[in-house]
């Protein structure tokens, strides 16, 4: 696996919304109603983290869940953060404000 091109990356993250690009990861800040809503974002996107064997670094204040992705073995954004975050962002469609 190799380390996405600066081009390539601009152009992923023209088709997301709301991610962007610093310090070698791909990152976004959800915000949710209320704390249970944020928990429950929280699980699906562990889940998710599971099913594709690659883990985001995130933390959670009250109603918002931050993501920082990365591929650590490679030092830098790969397709397979990408998948993540394209994969992420249908999850929680309905779910965020």
């Amino acid at each position: 696996m190799d380390t996405l091109s600066k081009k390539a990356i601009e152009k992923h993250l023209s088709q997301l919304e709301g991610w962007s690009y610093k310090n070698n990861t791909i990152c976004k800040t959800y915000r949710f109603s209320d704390f249970d809503q944020a928990l429950k974002a929280i699980h699906l996107v562990g889940d998710l983290a599971k099913s594709l064997n690659h883990h985001p670094d995130w933390s959670n204040s009250y109603t918002q869940l931050s993501l920082s992705i990365t591929t650590k073995d490679i030092g830098g954004v790969s397709d397979l953060d990408f998948k993540f975050a394209y994969q992420t962002q249908a999850l929680l469609k309905n779910l965020a404000l």
